[in-house]
């Protein structure tokens, strides 16, 4: 494994247990509200065009896990997802590339009624992501990534129904992000601006990387149905798709595109 792809990995990974102790701590923070932890497993389809890379587009499937955390009160709710996934692309000429990338996302609904009646509800939506590209048959230009965190309004919409005799529920969510960072690499480098000067410090040179991102530069928007059967147990299982696009516009222009089927099992602390 490249050492690039090591530190992804790694990054990724050691995540996972600050995910579960900020979650741990808040139910335990807040026990007169209705709190579920999240296990997401599923498969996505995701195409990508990075212009710094290559001008054809790459598409292909990977795995993907997640976990999530839901905290429901009688005015707003929370749903705090940090999502992993792994696969390869391959362009119209069979020419295959690895790509693995996270999310750590945070939305909040506000709402009068009880949680999951009928009924539209809005909110906001913090988007942050993490991709990253290999091909091993480029000489250049063949380790490319993109990291961004922005912020727009959200909406959700719940339809309850009964289903054998037991309450279920659809819901569906969309986010279009508005403002917000990103971290590309320069023009002529799989690196960032800010560190071609080696002589310059790592704190520096990230904050010299960073470009921020509007609506004239930068396009994100989500897309999560959802088909949620509460058990017996008063734990939940849903069945859900997620589609999100986002648009980067910088030295080198990159467009990804996809959707994730995914199965989830929502246990209640």
């Amino acid at each position: 494994m490249e050492p690039k792809n090591k530190i992804t990995s790694i990054f990724c990974i050691k995540l996972i247990p600050v995910f579960v102790a900020v979650v741990c701590f808040s139910a335990l923070a807040s026990a007169q509200t209705s709190n579920y932890f999240r296990i997401n497993s599923g498969v996505e389809h995701i195409g990508s065009r990075d212009k710094g890379m290559s001008p054809l587009l790459y598409s292909g499937y990977g795995f993907y896990v997640g976990l999530g955390w839901d905290r429901m009160t009688s005015k707003h709710t929370t749903e705090l997802v940090l999502d992993l996934a792994g696969g390869m692309q391959r362009n119209k000429y069979q020419n295959p590339i690895d790509y693995r990338r996270g999310n750590f996302q945070w939305s909040t609904f506000y709402h009068r009624k009880a949680e999951n009646t009928r009924g539209l509800n809005w909110g906001w939506h913090i988007n942050n992501v993490f991709s990253h590209r290999f091909n091993p048959a480029f000489v250049n230009f063949n380790d490319h990534y993109e990291y961004f965190t922005n912020l727009g309004p959200a909406l959700r919409y719940t339809y309850p129904f009964r289903l054998n005799g037991r309450q279920v529920y659809l819901t569906g969510s969309a986010n279009v992000q508005l403002l917000g960072m990103m971290i590309r690499p320069s023009y002529t480098s799989s690196y960032p601006e800010g560190f071609l000067n080696r002589a310059s410090s790592i704190p520096k040179s990230l904050v010299h990387s960073v470009r921020f991102t509007h609506p004239g530069n930068a396009v994100n928007i989500g897309i999560k149905p959802r088909f949620v059967y509460p058990l017996k147990s008063g734990n939940k299982l849903s069945l859900g798709y997620n589609y999100e696009f986002y648009r980067l516009s910088s030295s080198n222009t990159i467009t990804q595109s996809g959707g994730t089927w995914f199965i989830s099992l929502a246990a209640r602390l």
